[in-house]
Parts: structure tokens; C-alpha cells; sequence
């Protein structure tokens, strides 16, 4: 009957409106290539300017993105670098886990986990993040974020000894 093509032309109607909002809205690689560029540049932002002097309008605004995508992925400034700093952390873990491989004795292990630390904490961008992470972040944020990546890593080499 009429009424019955009617009704499957609006069902299919609608059924392809909800198609193309799904084809058209964020998907999973949009939202992580936002998260990258948010955090790309809040790292330089922090590393540049400190925690306190960096503007979250100032990050917004060089990666053209709307505040609201900042604060949807972060919450606020905090998150943000909250998020910087455990990324640093998980680089961090990657490059003395990396340093220190061909290296066979306990405490040859120990010795080049512990120099290729300071290299990465001398270099400039992350001396000034790990510098304003113990006020930016309370000690309880800095544990978590810690636990997550270089003590969970760290704790793993020392059992493997």
C-alpha cells in the first residue's frame, strides 16, 4: 500500500541521514590528531613559557582548533599539562629502557638508567616541565601520572635483575 512505501521511504530516509552524520562526525583518528596538535603545542607552550605564563587561549588559537575541543580532551589547563608531563614521562621511560639494553650487569643497568635520566632532564624542554610539574600538579597527580609510566617501568627493571 501507499502508507507502507511511505513509511520505508522515511525509514530509509532516516536510516541514511543517521549514515552520513556518522560518516561526517569526529571519528577516532580526528579526535587523536586533535589530542596530537593540542598536545604539540601546549609542550611548547609549557617548555617556552613555564606553566603559569603559558595561556591555554594563546594554544587554542595557534592550533586552530575551538576551546571547547581543548577542554573536551583535557578538561582544563591542568589536564593539559598533566597530560604533557606523562607524555614526557612515558618518553622518557622509552629512551632509558633504550639506553640501557645491551647493557648486561646490574649495576651497569642501573648506572646508564640513571645518566641517560639527567641527559633528558638536561635537556631545555623537559628541565622546564619537570621544574613546574611540583607546583602545577599536586603530589598525588604527580604520583599517578609516575606509577603509569617511569616507576611502573623502572620497578619492572629492577625485578628483572
Amino acid at each position: 500500500s501507499v502508507r507502507s512505501f511511505l513509511h520505508g521511504c522515511a525509514i530509509f530516509y532516516y536510516k541514511g541521514l543517521i549514515h552520513m552524520a556518522k560518516k561526517h562526525g569526529p571519528n577516532k583518528e580526528n579526535l587523536e590528531a586533535t589530542r596530537r596538535t593540542f598536545l604539540q603545542i601546549a609542550r611548547k607552550d609549557f617548555s617556552t613559557y613555564g606553566y603559569y605564563e603559558a595561556s591555554t587561549a594563546q594554544i587554542v588559537e595557534a592550533s586552530g582548533m575551538a576551546r571547547g575541543s581543548l577542554y573536551y580532551h583535557f578538561g582544563d589547563k591542568k589536564g593539559l599539562f598533566g597530560a604533557v608531563y606523562e607524555e614526557l614521562m612515558e618518553e622518557m621511560c622509552a629512551e632509558i629502557l633504550a639506553s640501557i639494553k645491551d647493557k648486561t650487569g646490574a649495576w651497569e643497568r642501573f648506572i646508564g638508567a640513571c645518566m641517560s635520566c639527567l641527559d633528558i632532564m638536561m635537556q631545555s624542554q623537559a628541565r622546564r616541565i619537570i621544574v613546574d610539574v611540583h607546583t602545577a600538579l599536586s603530589y598525588a597527580e604527580r604520583l599517578e601520572i609516575l606509577q603509569r609510566t617511569l616507576l611502573l617501568e623502572l620497578s619492572n627493571l629492577i625485578r628483572a635483575v
